[in-house]
């Protein structure tokens, strides 16, 4: 587990220049680009990959701009296909979260996999792959079980002999998300998972890369099914916690609020 040597260990296409993120946040409000003054979080500015990495990931779109080609060309952002399929992902992943709503907290599991069946399989592309269990790191640190972990498709992990946890080792790991009912009364269990994941160091030896070299560490995205309402309120809280626990960014899928360091969205564009 020394040290990892790959041709490429970043997400394809990830780059602050393919994503048009410079000097100015790209904010998106229900599929409209628009720039926006920086605004940090009280700390050192973000490096690009932080950036990059975010937007990608947590879109899927690796930096698309259909919904502004649509407006160059007449059409509205809100009746372009891109904002109506997503409008339809955000609706079909909340029905499942209202119709398990009332049941016990073992639904969790159900809807962390609805997360990944109905949306992430769907967007990502195919040399990613999702499973859950514990992450280590090549100094026998672990995180304890993580609720999706985006792996390389290239680099093992270590099944149980039935069941679906998994054992990853923190090379393989691109990102880690964690899924929640309600963001905003289950924060503190993100505030936790989240210093447990910073807490592990990749080796990684990069040969290749597109952008910026992947980070020491794993990035965090946190979802919740409902939550904060605003931007405004998500980045609040995100700016409110300490650094050793903040999730790297923070969507709710029922407002589709998405807020992290560089991009902000709201509305079917969180997605």
């Amino acid at each position: 587990m020394g040290g990892t040597q790959s041709a490429a260990v970043a997400f394809p296409g990830l780059s602050s220049a393919g994503t048009g993120v410079g000097v100015t946040r790209q904010v998106v409000v229900a599929g409209r680009l628009r720039l926006a003054d920086k605004r940090g979080f009280g700390q050192a500015e973000p490096t690009s990959w932080r950036r990059a990495a975010v937007e990608s990931c947590t879109s899927g779109l690796g930096g698309c701009r259909l919904p502004a080609t649509a407006e160059v060309h007449g059409m509205n952002a809100d009746e372009s296909p891109l904002i109506q399929r997503l409008a339809a992902i955000q609706s079909a992943l909340m029905a499942h979260h209202a119709g398990g709503s009332e049941m016990s907290s073992a639904t969790a599991g159900g809807e962390r996999e609805t997360f990944v069946r109905k949306f992430l399989k769907e967007v990502f592309p195919a040399d990613l792959r999702f499973a859950t269990g514990d992450i280590i790191d090549a100094s026998g640190s672990r995180s304890g079980q993580v609720d999706i972990a985006i792996k390389y498709g290239f680099l093992p992990s270590f099944p149980m002999p039935s069941g679906e946890q998994r054992l990853l080792l923190a090379d393989a790991v691109a990102m880690v998300i964690e899924v929640k009912s309600d963001l905003s009364k289950q924060w503190t269990e993100i505030e936790k998972k989240t210093r447990q994941v910073k807490a592990l160091k990749r080796d990684l030896h990069v040969q290749v890369h597109f952008g910026d070299k992947p980070p020491p560490t794993i990035p965090v995205i946190a979802v919740g099914y409902t939550g904060d309402n605003t931007v405004k309120g998500l980045g609040d809280r995100l700016r409110s916690t300490d650094s050793d626990s903040r999730p790297d960014g923070a969507l709710v899928i029922e407002s589709g609020c998405f807020f992290s360091f560089g991009l902000e969205t709201e509305g079917p564009s969180g997605l």
